[in-house]
């Protein structure tokens, strides 16, 4: 199975609410995804705020996220 394939898999589990579905998704994105925003912000406090943020932003908005594309 391909990375595409389980981000899909993954973004049915958790519009269906389950939790061990947003801990792989997290875990497996949490590191380029905080590089990233603190090259930004160039901020460790801020970095983390805005990566917490994220998740919670991702988690609430799942149903508008489009299952054709990768979460990275």
């Amino acid at each position: 199975m391909n990375e595409e394939e389980t981000d899909k898999l993954l973004w049915m589990r958790m519009r269906r609410g389950d939790p061990d579905a947003v801990a792989v998704v997290i875990r497996r994105h949490a590191r380029a995804l905080h590089a990233f925003i603190y090259r930004h912000v160039r901020n460790e406090a801020d970095a983390e705020d805005l990566l917490q943020e994220t998740w919670l932003r991702m988690i609430r908005n799942l149903d508008r996220f489009d299952p054709r594309y990768t979460f990275s």
